[in-house]
């Protein structure tokens, strides 16, 4: 259970306490206020435990709404997510920008952009083993550093756009936590970690600035909650990403050689 949803059932529990002070005061039984309080918080109970607190997010999506500057701020971090795994070709399956709507197409979550990375990694070794692409080495060690450096960026595009449009992201927990693990995973020490984190933020705000008038036009397309394919032909729609995708393997040149200093350490 998230801390949203704890604050969620805080709130429920000062309401109960409030109410049973209250209501007697004019004449209504406390244990009305009892029985709705424990419904309530049964049902989140419920919710946490059967379905790992969905429905809780959605509804409390729905009733504390978002500002306007809220909103705006989730559709350019998940625009930033989608535009770097559209260029680094990894296949985006969906995106929804809150709970309520993650619920209504069957998936579990605050939101966000859906996509495979572990199956991005495998095409690309399939792709080197079939002699698509030239390796003096073995198809995963070739593709694994690559593979790391686009996968990082994608990971922190969301943070890297609120960082640049509003100086700070307030959102992205969940995306580090995922870096972070994957990190873990490939034996990164926690030192290395956090400098890839980094290096990914700042390489993602890169890609946002040479790329800006795709990911505005991006920005426009998932506000009004275009499908997947719409997006990514308003990303085609201009020359640098056209550019960045007939060419992706000169930009993974471009960036090897930025981070060869890193790597060399690492």
């Amino acid at each position: 259970m998230d801390n949203r949803s704890l604050n969620l059932i805080a709130i429920s529990i000062g309401l109960f306490v409030f109410a049973s002070l209250v209501l007697p005061l004019i004449d209504i039984s406390p244990y009305v206020t009892a029985s709705l309080a424990f419904a309530l918080l049964g049902a989140i109970g419920l919710d946490t435990f059967l379905a790992d607190g969905q429905i809780t997010r959605a509804v409390r999506d729905r009733l504390t709404g978002r500002s306007p500057e809220r909103r705006e701020r989730v559709l350019r971090h998940e625009a930033g997510h989608f535009l770097l795994a559209h260029l680094f070709e990894i296949a985006i399956t969906g995106y929804a920008l809150d709970a309520w709507e993650s619920l209504r197409q069957g998936h579990p979550g605050d939101g966000g952009v859906r996509f495979d990375l572990e199956s991005s990694f495998n095409q690309q070794v399939q792709a080197i083993e079939a002699g698509e692409t030239r390796s003096e080495t073995s198809a995963a060690a070739t593709i694994s550093r690559r593979w790391v450096d686009q996968a990082a960026m994608v990971l922190m595009a969301g943070i890297a756009a609120e960082e640049l449009f509003y100086e700070r992201a307030i959102g992205g927990d969940n995306d580090r936590s995922q870096l972070q693990s994957m990190l873990r995973g490939l034996k990164f020490s926690p030192q290395e970690s956090q400098q890839r984190e980094r290096w990914a933020i700042v390489q993602a705000k890169a890609m946002l600035e040479r790329y800006r008038d795709a990911y505005d036009a991006l920005v426009v397309a998932m506000g009004d909650r275009a499908i997947v394919a719409d997006c990514q032909q308003a990303i085609a729609a201009h020359p640098a990403a056209i550019e960045v995708t007939e060419n992706a393997e000169e930009q993974t040149e471009t960036m090897k050689a930025s981070d060869r200093a890193f790597h060399r350490e690492a």
